[in-house]
């Protein structure tokens, strides 16, 4: 998590601080530190997350096995039909259950999710990593 955006909190009142009536609301003492992440520093994470080593489901799967030292169940699906599955959750209101099956469809290839091999990092000016 980021925290609040610091700069837009700080300059649009959110915060409590008034720039334009050099005012400033304290809360719990002032004393009690807050986490907070500027715009630029956000973006730098993200560039940074870009230019990781992309890796797959299958890969991790078979790490996670050889750390723990034992055998994992790997159900398989496909983004097809957790795409389905989670539109009928959405159609029949159980939203908290479409979560996980059409924002993780969305991480997969296909959907995607492998902008460095796809060239999709150039569009936003990150060099190749």
């Amino acid at each position: 998590m980021t925290g609040p955006f610091l700069d837009m909190a700080m300059n649009g009142g959110e915060m409590g601080f008034d720039m334009e009536a050099q005012t400033a609301k304290i809360w719990d003492g002032g004393d009690v530190k807050i986490c907070a992440s500027s715009l630029p520093f956000i973006g730098n994470a993200v560039v940074q997350i870009i230019k990781q080593i992309s890796t797959s489901p299958h890969r991790l799967a078979t790490r996670l096995e050889r750390e723990t030292g034992t055998k994992w169940l790997i159900e398989r699906t496909t983004v097809e039909a957790e795409n389905k599955r989670g539109m009928e959750d959405l159609k029949n209101g159980q939203v908290l259950d479409t979560i996980q099956p059409l924002f993780y469809s969305a991480a997969w290839e296909g959907c995607g999710a492998d902008i460095v091999g796809q060239g999709k990092h150039l569009v936003v000016g990150i060099a190749d990593a």
